[in-house]
């Protein structure tokens, strides 16, 4: 399979890259070690991400991260746009959007899957931006690197709006049908290591709306209900086990010790042992008002 190099691609060192092509033979699968957006004008076919196969379409604008194999087939002469991106030129690009500070944090931590249909006032917009952003690449005129970042920006901004939209659509119309999933998933793995990120992509959300939907719907957020339930398990343990403190903090899923005692005296008011103290000071006090009421 053929590996292409960010040394070879990006000569004028910017990190940016932008492309036209038409073409009716297919791109046979590659990888790189720098992002690629492809957004779809003309054409059908069909894009392989990994191990998943798109449909590709007018309007599907679809990201590809450093380090994904893909690869493109068209059923019949296509015309798209390929913007290549270095990591070294998203992690700097700044959106300064809530929870979304750069477009590495856009395209490659929050993107729950590697395609976005737009719809035709959306594709209008996103081809009118492509097409600038081609013709101020080949331009000597003043100031168009500026102008360039400008449009991506603002191209970045309108599919980011798209798909927003389509998952706000989805939820209207099929409301939070997977929370009661991802609940129960919480309930029965919560002594596994289980981070929001890995979570919400399974479930196919972005992190931070996943965060604010779970919250809106349930009152707390993902880690301080994830940290109760650990917790009200360790008390159980408590109560019921002989295990020591240690054991019983890896048991509900803690591996630092400062970390638990913290999160077990927040939501108690006291530290493990004192708790298993108070609580066997009562069992004590009950055996022994058990066993004067038995007497005659």
């Amino acid at each position: 399979m053929r590996i292409y190099w960010s040394s070879c691609h990006f000569v004028n060192q910017t990190g940016f890259l932008i492309k036209q092509y038409s073409v009716n033979c297919p791109t046979y699968a590659h990888t790189h070690d720098f992002a690629e957006l492809v957004y779809v004008i003309r054409g059908q076919g069909s894009h392989t991400i990994g191990d998943a196969e798109y449909s590709m379409v007018p309007g599907s604008f679809f990201v590809v991260r450093p380090g994904q194999t893909h690869g493109l087939i068209f059923d019949e002469r296509a015309e798209y746009y390929n913007i290549f991106l270095t990591e070294s030129f998203l992690r700097d690009f700044r959106l300064d959007l809530e929870d979304i500070p750069t477009a590495w944090d856009l395209l490659c931590r929050d993107w729950p899957a590697p395609v976005v249909y737009l719809d035709a006032e959306s594709a209008e917009t996103v081809e009118w931006l492509c097409t600038r952003m081609n013709s101020e690449s080949g331009s000597r005129k003043h100031r168009s690197q500026e102008l360039i970042y400008t449009l991506f920006q603002a191209m970045l901004l309108e599919v980011q709006r798209a798909k927003d939209e389509s998952l706000d659509a989805a939820r209207l119309h099929q409301p939070h049908i997977a929370l009661p999933k991802v609940l129960d998933y919480i309930n029965a793995h919560f002594t596994e290591p289980i981070q929001l990120k890995a979570l919400s992509e399974k479930y196919n959300y972005n992190p931070a709306y996943f965060g604010r939907l779970f919250r809106k719907r349930f009152g707390v957020t993902f880690d301080e209900y994830l940290r109760r339930k650990r917790i009200e398990y360790a008390r159980e343990l408590l109560e019921n086990t002989d295990y020591s403190v240690e054991t019983i903090m890896h048991t509900v899923g803690y591996t630092n010790k400062n970390n638990f005692y913290r999160f077990f005296t927040e939501e108690c008011g006291c530290t493990p042992g004192e708790y298993r103290s108070v609580q066997s000071s009562n069992d004590d006090t009950l055996a022994l008002s058990d066993t004067a009421g038995d007497a005659p």
